[in-house]
């Protein structure tokens, strides 16, 4: 993104903890859903701008590696005890410490992993706040989703300033029901110059994080049922009961290889080589999953959900429509039709071209940051 003349200067801050899963990858705590993808993404727009700069907050210890020109920042701890005039006056200063540099524009862009501590701030010291909705279960009444993630959505969206939004469902429902200004944030993703021909591919990949929303057990139902296939499960992070019993589960099964976590470059070589990617969310917006596998020219198969008719719009994929003996059924046919294979992630390639071809999304939704202080 060039620099505009006579334009003045902007500070974005971002989360530390939104970006572990991409840029720490020792961490035992992987985790890169969409929402932190974009987000880590376009913080690197930011960063190679002439006039923006980029700060990442943490309430730990600071990173000791330097990111791509990121300026990485300790959140001082919030005084709890002692006098309340003394302990009001030391944290306007700690907050003011959070946010220091002298930029003409400030803003917070956060997503739902962030402490609501650096949006208090934010708020504290005339910080814009953008959030990001992470996921439309949030906000849309599901009962799948747990009361707390959605208490702590809608405590962060009264607190924003700007919502941001990854579907025109949310959108909606912003409007509506909050009465807060959204900005919509174009889905995106970095294009793989090469993919593979998916019927060379080997093995049905299911990625995400072992919770109810999710529906994990539905993927190793889908193992048991189709024997002669070989299963790859990444499943960073999760609620540790549900994960304790899906990788008890996922173990016990021959065909099926079960992975906690892995760095995001490793993750790219199995989406690589899957020749099917499913889904099997109860409910869920635009996945990351489908952007990714779309990317790198694989099928999809949604065992209850179309996301917005894409799939059958670009004929990139099927959907079951929670009809599970369809979900094993379409599985099957593109793991041994090396054409429909092929068609389907040639289909899904496209679908990616079209959709989701990253830098230029990216640098439209910068603008539209920057526009949000004209």
């Amino acid at each position: 993104m060039n620099a505009t003349p006579d334009r003045p200067t902007l500070t974005v801050y971002f989360a530390w903890d939104e970006f572990l899963g991409l840029l720490t990858p020792t961490e035992e705590k992987w985790f890169y859903g969409g929402a932190e993808m974009q987000l880590q993404r376009l913080a690197r727009i930011f960063a190679e701008a002439p006039d923006s700069s980029v700060v990442l907050l943490t309430e730990d210890r600071p990173p000791t590696i330097d990111i791509e020109g990121m300026t990485t920042r300790r959140m001082k701890p919030k005084l709890k005890r002692g006098l309340p005039l003394l302990g009001r006056l030391i944290n306007q200063a700690r907050a003011r410490h959070s946010y220091q540099e002298a930029s003409d524009h400030k803003i917070l862009i956060t997503s739902q992993r962030e402490s609501f501590d650096a949006i208090e701030r934010a708020k504290q010291t005339g910080v814009k706040v953008l959030y990001l909705v992470n996921g439309d279960s949030l906000i849309d009444g599901s009962k799948i989703v747990t009361p707390l993630a959605i208490g702590e959505a809608l405590k962060r969206i009264e607190a924003a300033d700007i919502v941001g939004v990854l579907t025109d469902h949310a959108e909606r429902i912003v409007k509506e029901r909050f009465d807060k200004p959204t900005l919509y944030v174009d889905s995106s993703i970095i294009l793989p110059d090469q993919v593979a021909t998916a019927s060379h591919n080997d093995h049905v990949l299911w990625v995400g994080r072992n919770v109810p929303l999710k529906r994990p057990w539905e993927f190793l139902r889908l193992a048991k049922s189709l024997p002669q296939h070989q299963f790859v499960m990444v499943a960073p992070l999760g609620e540790p009961e549900t994960t304790r019993l899906i990788a008890h589960d996922a173990r016990g099964l021959d065909n099926l290889t079960y992975i906690e976590g892995m760095p995001w470059e490793e993750l790219q070589e199995l989406y690589a080589t899957a020749r099917v990617v499913v889904a099997t969310s109860a409910t869920e917006g635009l996945p990351n999953t489908l952007i990714e596998a779309s990317a790198h020219g694989i099928g999809y198969v949604s065992l209850s959900l179309d996301f917005q008719g894409i799939l059958d719009q670009f004929q990139s994929g099927f959907c079951a429509y929670d009809d599970f003996d369809r979900f094993v059924a379409l599985v099957d046919d593109l793991m041994t039709d090396d054409a429909l294979a092929d068609r389907t992630g040639a289909n899904a390639r496209a679908a990616a071209e079209e959709l989701w071809d990253g830098t230029g999304a990216l640098e439209r939704l910068a603008s539209r940051v920057w526009e949000l202080f004209e």
